[in-house]
Formats: structure tokens, sequence, C-alpha cells
């Protein structure tokens, strides 16, 4: 076996030898790098220092416009026949602007029995006062014929009592005439046409559609007035405390604003709130203002608000850039360049990252230098 294998080597050798180009490899052939010069490849790392600074978290989050100020106009009429609404849904109106018409059923009986009574009134007020103006006549006559001083006198108290009583049921009967005509003057304006009007200024934000034929009964809401000019971003958030300032961007029809604003309400510092809302107060541009007005209430996409507030700020930390991190499972690594540009796997401890920087507890020091993933 040994012999077969000796002469099949010896056979490929020649027939390689017979090859036409076939070239010997010499060993001072140029080409080939000599073993002394051949040199390990150099790995150039992107790497950073681990420093002392300020470690500060930013939170953001989606908001939306908040109008806290509203108003629903409820009917307190009398039962009425619906006739025409005079406003659109979205529209903006002014304090006493008519926003409905209706028509009250008219009842004549009411209105006949308050006339008769309010004609008898009269009727009476007249035969007392001719009647106790005559008596206050008659006294007078009779004094002007007494001769004795003492008798004047006191029929001068007397009369002056008369004209006092007089007096008097003139004022009490003349109110309560009054009160009549002012209620009569009611019910015969409630029987006809009538007009809901907008008790204060803004944007209506709901309304009850009628069709003709329908009845409008009192304490119907009809209404809801909306005061756009009192603005706020609401958000869901637990990141956001009370007196937190925060930046609000503002992306109306394709421009972005910038607004300045504080959180004046937080439910996650109610104990036992259910849900972690926020209400921040904002300045807002006359710009902006007048653009989220003049929206359609349905155009959700027009005016898009997001808002940010750095949630934690601790000074004098160690950081290193959040680049540097490796996670696996709930154990944190990082990779160490050291000065020889050998590379050392370590074990870290972080308390927070931001998209920026990490704070580290333990594992590394000041001037390590990390390589960035």
């Amino acid at each position: 076996m040994f012999r077969i294998k000796q002469s099949l080597f010896a056979f490929l050798a020649a027939a390689l030898l017979l090859v036409p180009g076939a070239v010997p490899v010499r060993a001072e052939d140029p080409d080939i790098i000599p073993q002394e010069d051949i040199r390990a490849d150099t790995v150039n790392y992107k790497s950073e220092e681990v420093i002392y600074g300020s470690f500060i978290k930013t939170e953001s989050t989606a908001g939306n416009a908040y109008y806290p100020s509203m108003t629903h106009v409820i009917y307190d009429g009398l039962r009425a026949l619906y006739v025409e609404t005079l406003v659109e849904f979205g529209s903006h109106v002014e304090a006493g602007q008519e926003l409905l018409k209706v028509e009250v059923e008219r009842d004549e009986a009411s209105i006949r029995e308050k006339e008769l009574k309010l004609e008898q009134a009269r009727f009476a007020y007249e035969i007392g006062l001719r009647d106790r103006r005559r008596t206050i006549s008659n006294m007078n006559a009779d004094r002007d014929r007494m001769t004795d001083p003492y008798a004047i006198q006191k029929a001068n108290l007397e009369i002056q009592r008369a004209e006092i009583q007089l007096n008097r049921y003139i004022y009490s009967t003349e109110r309560e005439i009054s009160i009549q005509e002012d209620a009569l003057k009611k019910l015969t304006e409630e029987n006809e046409v009538m007009y809901v009007t907008a008790p204060i200024a803004g944007k209506i934000t709901e309304q009850k559609y009628f069709q003709q034929g329908d009845y409008v009964n009192p304490g119907d809401v009809l209404f809801r007035i909306t005061d756009t000019s009192v603005f706020y971003v609401a958000a869901e958030s637990s990141s956001f405390h009370f007196g937190t300032e925060v930046n609000v961007s503002a992306f109306v029809r394709g421009k972005e604003f910038l607004l300045p604003g504080e959180v004046i309400v937080c439910t996650s510092d109610i104990k036992g709130a259910p849900k972690s809302r926020v209400l921040v107060r904002v300045e807002i541009p006359e710009e902006v203002r007048t653009m989220a007005e003049n929206m359609s209430m349905f155009d959700y996409t027009a005016l898009r608000l997001t808002m940010s507030a750095d949630t934690c700020r601790v000074d004098d930390v160690l950081l290193m850039p959040t680049d540097a991190k490796e996670n696996s499972g709930q154990d944190v690594y990082v990779n160490i360049l050291d000065a020889s540009n050998t590379v050392h796997r370590r074990a870290v401890s972080v308390a927070f990252s931001n998209r920026q920087y990490s704070w580290v507890l333990t594992g590394l020091e000041e001037g390590d230098r990390v390589i960035l993933n």
C-alpha cells in the first residue's frame, strides 16, 4: 500500500511539470511578504470618555386642546314648538345673540282670566279712591263750619290721618295692580314667538337638533358654548407634577410654535385618583389662538400639541454615553478600551438613562474610555 501511494505522488508531480504554463514557486519570489514583516491589523474603535456632569431626564407626551370655560344653554320657558335654529355648529356667537326661535302655544284661558282680574282690580281701585277722597272732602267742609278752636284742631288731626290712609291705599293698590299687569304682560309675551339667546360669547361646541313640529320642553339643553379665549393643554401622564415648567410645541397648519407653560393640575399628586392626567396653562400667541378658534371641530389633525419637560436633574454624577450600553437580560455591560488599545468587557450598574447619557453607579471611573456600539 505504501508503495502505491509513493508511485501516485511521483506521477502527479511529473504531470504537474508537464502542464503548459505551470511555473514552480521559488522562495525568493518578490510577491511573497516576508514573515518578519507580517503585522496584525489595527482596529479603530469609536469611543468616548466617562465624565462627571449633570444627568437630565426629559419626558414628552402628546397633548390636546382643553377649554375649561363652558356654558350650557338650557330652555326655561313654557313648552313650545320649534321654529328655526339661527346658528351653526362650530360658529362663534356673541353674548345676547339669538340662537333658537320657538313659538309658545297660546293659553287663551289663562290670559283672559288674568285680564278679568286686572279689570276688576282697576275698577275696585277707582271706586275706593273716589270714596276716600269724597270722605276727606266732607271732613274738610265740616271743619270749615266749626268755630271752636279745640274742635278745629281735632278735625285737622283726623283729616291728616285720613290723608295718610289714602296715600297708603294708593301705594299698596297701585303696586298690586302693577304686579298683575307684569304677570299678564309676561304671559302674553310667552305665548308668542320668542328667541333663545346666548348668555356668553364663544363657540358652539354642542347643539340639539330639532325638526319642524318638534316640541321644545323646559329643561332641554339646547347648546353648549365654549369660551375659546381660555386655553389649556391636557395630557395623560404620570411624569409631570404640579408646578412643572413645560414647553409645548404647537403644530398648526404646517407652522410650529413653542408655548411656555406650567402644570396647574396633576391627578397623580392626588391620592386615589383613577387616572394620571395633567393640565397645563400656556401662554398662547394671538396667531395660534385665532387659528385654533377658526378651525373646524372635526379637524383634529389641524392642531397637534406635544409637551416636554425636564422631570429629573442630578448634578455631579458619573455619566457615560448611552450608546455604550449592552443589555444582557437584567445585566448591563460595556466594552472598555485601555491605553494599549485592548478591549475589556465589564459589568456596570446604571441608575437612569436618557437618549444621550446614562448615570453610572458602579463599574466605571472618570476617564475610562468606553466603546460606542
